[in-house]
């Protein structure tokens, strides 16, 4: 027996085969949410727990192809690896260099260490990562795969190590670039909302894309998008690569599956279910490229229009869902400036919206105060601010 195929069968029988442990990182506020999507996959995918900052799930590597194809609202998804306990250098250099990193990490690799401490006697976060680095050469070496196996890798693997009260946790990331950069935007605007950010809320506010949506301050067009793709059944992540893709145990023909299932059941719309506009020429012409190109034409329109100069004549036919992201801050000057262009549309939508859902962004308690009508407000945080996530129906 080869030692290629001996360690083929260790990644069969220790990684493709059993039932592993993942974390999806989710923003603070947007946690809920992802734990429910995760429960809606199905499959061999199993919630284990819904903490800060993200959800515990376990299932088979496949389904971890399957969750970052489709989450909509996971900022990445790390796969535990490894756990064990070190009170002192000595022993952490131990149980790295015994730790088999061969069934992760091809060989040559170089990863980057992602360390964090908490509570610990080993409380130096550089000194941990110099160990782990140095400790992953040294095994790799040690099996003869510290050289290039001519395998050419796109991305550069991310090991995240987490320490509390001298216990550590090794995760792999699977999923490389964030997740919320969904591989279709070339360029992005001032302050544009995350993608993440602008599916949780769809999800919150009932979007089934079968009802039409409104996006008359698109700048970029993230709302419009996420709602296309809804409209097409289309996967999230469908235009990008993921760092699973460079696995050893990586199976080309599983995820080719996964990607026939997925293409297999996108729809195809008659006419637009989604109605972008904005008030600056650019914007649109932007958003109406990357429309076009990404063959989503027949979900979204896109037109050149000033929101506050809309009637009743210019909405669709059926009431649906108005989503409005407004620029604040340093885009319009002044917080005085921001909080006028708020009052003005919330104006706006009771005098024009009536019997419409509406999610609304706002970036400080004072405005949720201002709209005039009940909605539910939902926490998150974003490019360093406490915003909040206003849904509700329009009387």
């Amino acid at each position: 027996m080869t030692g290629e195929t001996a360690l083929n069968r260790r990644i069969k029988r220790h990684v493709i085969g059993p039932t592993q442990d993942f974390f999806a990182v989710a923003s603070p506020g947007l946690e809920a949410v992802c734990n429910r999507e995760l429960t809606d996959m199905g499959g061999d995918i199993r919630v284990a727990k819904q903490i800060f900052g993200g959800v515990e799930f376990s299932g088979r590597v496949y389904d971890c192809y399957r969750a970052n194809l489709w989450i909509r609202t996971a900022g990445r998804i790390l796969m535990r690896i490894g756990a064990f306990r070190a009170d002192s250098f000595a022993m952490l250099e131990k149980r790295v260099k015994a730790f088999p990193w061969e069934l992760y990490l091809r060989p040559g690799s170089t990863p980057v260490i992602n360390a964090a401490t908490h509570q610990s006697r080993l409380y130096h976060k550089q000194a941990i990562s110099e160990r782990f680095s140095a400790g992953i050469a040294d095994r790799l070496t040690r099996l003869g795969l510290s050289g290039s196996d001519g395998y050419k890798s796109s991305s550069i693997p991310q090991i995240y190590v987490r320490t509390s009260h001298d216990h550590f946790v090794i995760s792999l990331d699977s999923s490389g670039t964030n997740l919320h950069k969904r591989g279709i935007k070339t360029s992005g605007g001032r302050a544009p909302i995350r993608e993440t950010i602008a599916a949780a809320a769809l999800i919150l506010s009932g979007y089934t894309g079968t009802e039409p949506l409104l996006d008359p301050l698109c700048g970029t067009g993230t709302f419009s998008i996420e709602a296309a793709m809804k409209v097409k059944q289309m996967p999230p992540g469908w235009f990008r690569e993921f760092d699973f893709m460079d696995w050893p145990c990586f199976r080309l023909r599983q995820l080719a599956y996964i990607r026939r299932e997925a293409e297999n059941g996108f729809l195809d719309s008659s006419v637009p279910m989604v109605f972008a506009s904005d008030i600056n020429e650019k914007s649109v012409q932007q958003l109406q490229t990357i429309v076009r190109e990404q063959h989503l034409s027949d979900g979204v329109r896109v037109v050149r229009r000033d929101f506050l100069d809309m009637t009743r004549s210019d909405l669709p036919g059926p009431k649906g869902l108005v989503v409005i992201n407004p620029p604040y801050g340093r885009r319009l000057g002044t917080l005085q400036s921001s909080e006028k262009l708020f009052q003005e549309i919330c104006l706006k939508l009771r005098s024009e919206f009536s019997g419409w859902k509406v999610v609304l962004v706002a970036f400080n308690r004072r405005m949720s105060e201002q709209v005039g009508f009940k909605t539910v407000s939902h926490r998150f945080s974003h490019g360093g601010l406490n915003l909040s996530l206003l849904i509700g129906r329009i009387p």
